[in-house]
């Protein structure tokens, strides 16, 4: 270990690997924006570990996604219903009647998010009766919120922090960013002009100049995913895009209130006008992984979504980072083989080549068949072959999907960092102790039921709620 730097480096040391926890005011206050294990290289920025030719990419048309026909969707709903009647009637773990109805309770606030809101009113405790409406921040008189970027930063950082979001990264918006936003998403042509607020019309979204910066922020998905192909699973995907919805309403009225806009589509529906991973991947949320996926040194590839908005506050930007994940994607392959699609390549070397219309260019990286993906995501529509819950396996599976909790872990993840010689032997070590097959607790147990979950002691379980990273700090 000495001779690969990485005692020095503080393996040896806890103080090293124990992350340090900030208040808000501290977080505020401090230089501290995202805080990363002591492994993690920050690199130039757009320029990532994986390869991206910005002359080559061009932004995409999402209606190049893959459709299914009418008779296809119809015919794989048709065959979700009947999966669910038989649980139901078997009181199958994961898909009994109470499964079903927590997965029903998290849909209820996967909501579309609009485009941006008007400035909100200020009230007291209650509402003035000549002005029930309440005031605005121009009623009042005040200017708006403005620092320097690097203070202006760290206000949103503390107040995203706040809302849920976790490894909040800004990244500046010039014309090689634009081309990670969708040229069309559904059947809406996506354009910049110079106009003072978003417009949206029946057939175009309109985003303002002025929006020269991007905010990327992390929202983390349960572990409950480990739960593949019954409804337990899917707990992680609808939380997380519910989690997306509730911080995205949060954020635009918290920044609104301070004078700026906030533009985002989507929320609880997800991205709707650009790559949610293309922003994570350029601003430092992570790195590209195999299976597509921005991977992050803290969660591996469980993260639903690197939730984005534009503004026109000025930021100061954070660079792409280094963990050596994506050089262990390229030995690894471990989603790949266990992908049951068959759709995450197996291929030794990355390409620039897309395996169908479904893929982006521009970047040299292991393109997904979604033709073959689709039918096991679980998602409406889809998910026939995977039962109720979806699929979540490649996220599941992936080795840097990892508690931190257990110190053994940092380690691991700060010599792939440093070296890549024992990448096949992690792979395997991986392999040799189960993980990628249940439900790993908080407390590093595995759970391969999810009645076990449903029994589960409360007070171990430091699951702080929704909305608040799931309690994986």
């Amino acid at each position: 270990m000495k001779s690969l730097g990485l005692v020095g480096a503080g393996i040896a040391s806890s103080t090293a690997i124990t992350p340090k926890v900030f208040d808000l005011d501290e977080l505020a206050a401090s230089g501290e924006i995202r805080k990363y294990p002591w492994f993690v290289k920050e690199i130039g920025f757009k320029n990532p570990t994986v390869e991206v030719d910005w002359k080559l990419l061009k932004s995409y048309d999402s209606n190049n996604v893959y459709k299914f026909t009418t008779e296809e969707t119809e015919q794989m709903v048709q065959n979700q219903l009947n999966t669910m009647k038989k649980g139901v009637a078997n009181n199958t773990p994961g898909m009994t009647l109470r499964d079903f109805a927590v997965l029903e309770g998290l849909r209820t606030t996967m909501l579309s998010v609009p485009l941006t809101r008007d400035e909100p009113s200020f009230n007291y405790t209650t509402t003035a009766p000549s002005k029930p409406a309440g005031y605005t921040r121009k009623d009042l008189g005040w200017p708006k919120w403005e620092l320097n970027p690097e203070e202006n930063l760290r206000t949103l950082a503390s107040a995203i922090h706040l809302f849920g979001g976790r490894d909040i990264s800004a990244i500046e918006v010039d014309e090689d960013v634009k081309k990670i936003f969708f040229s069309n998403a559904s059947n809406k042509a996506i354009r910049f002009e110079d106009i003072d607020a978003p417009i949206e019309t029946a057939s175009s979204i309109s985003i303002p100049n002025k929006c020269k910066w991007m905010v990327v922020f992390t929202i983390p998905q349960s572990r409950l995913s480990g739960f593949s192909h019954v409804t337990t699973g899917k707990y992680g995907v609808y939380g997380g895009y519910s989690d997306a919805a509730v911080m995205m309403t949060r954020i635009q009225g918290f920044i609104r209130a301070m004078g700026w806009l906030a533009v985002n589509k989507g929320g609880g529906t997800g991205s709707q006008i650009a790559s949610n991973t293309g922003f994570g991947v350029v601003a430092g949320n992570g790195e590209l992984g195999r299976c597509d996926y921005v991977l992050s040194p803290k969660y591996g590839a469980l993260i639903r979504l690197t939730e984005f908005f534009l503004t026109d506050m000025p930021l100061s930007p954070t660079p792409p980072i280094d963990a050596g994940m994506w050089r262990f994607c390229q030995t690894c392959k471990k989603c790949g083989s266990m992908c049951p699609s068959s759709a995450i390549s197996l291929e030794n070397e990355p390409t620039w080549e897309p395996s169908g219309p479904w893929n982006g260019t521009g970047r040299k990286c292991y393109p997904i068949n979604y033709k073959l993906c689709l039918p096991w995501r679980g998602m409406p529509g889809h998910g026939a072959e995977a039962g109720t819950g979806g699929c979540s396996q490649c996220q599941v599976a992936c080795v840097f999907t990892k508690l931190n909790d257990s110190s053994i872990h940092d380690v691991i993840k700060g010599t792939v960092a440093t070296t890549g010689i024992f990448d096949s032997f992690f792979r395997t070590m991986d392999d040799a102790f189960g993980y990628g097959k249940g439900f790993t607790s908080p407390i590093n147990e595995i759970f391969f039921s999810p009645e076990q979950w449903w029994n589960r002691d409360l007070d171990k379980f430091p699951f702080k709620g929704r909305v608040v990273g799931d309690g994986w700090e």
